[in-house]
């Protein structure tokens, strides 16, 4: 078995996690549309998610709350930008979510805040580093 692989980019991705605040909320549940719900997050596809475009990345959200007994709503999830290509996730199937609340992404490491740009303005997402070692 021959194995052809980019070292790099496996041990960079799994070691950053992503958090994301939800800053406005579109309820399209009244329409006729497919979507019941738009969410508009504080980072986008010209920031950390530029994996998309470019390495047509799949992410999946990862809430901090419990969802077991909750009804869950189809979803777009979009950047700050207000560019229509600023798109997160389409139709994906999400709790409903409040505004100010946090959704973490795993793996977003290796091609993501690198070649982030602050496009319309927006600043480029803070890091901050955690060191933790096992005890």
């Amino acid at each position: 078995m021959r194995v052809i692989s980019e070292p790099g980019r496996y041990f960079a991705s799994a070691c950053c996690t992503l958090a994301t605040k939800v800053i406005a909320i579109r309820d399209q549940s009244d329409s006729d549309n497919t979507v019941d719900f738009f969410y508009y997050l504080n980072d986008g596809v010209y920031g950390s998610f530029n994996n998309i475009l470019y390495d047509h990345a799949t992410v999946i959200p990862c809430l901090l709350k419990n969802i077991q007994n909750e009804s869950i709503y189809r979803s777009t999830l979009f950047g700050p930008s207000c560019d229509g290509l600023d798109t997160i996730l389409k139709n994906y199937p999400v709790p409903k979510l409040n505004v100010n609340e946090w959704i973490y992404w795993q793996n977003m490491g290796a091609y993501t805040i690198c070649a982030a740009a602050s496009f319309n303005g927006f600043p480029l997402p803070t890091v901050h580093y955690i060191w933790r070692t096992k005890n």
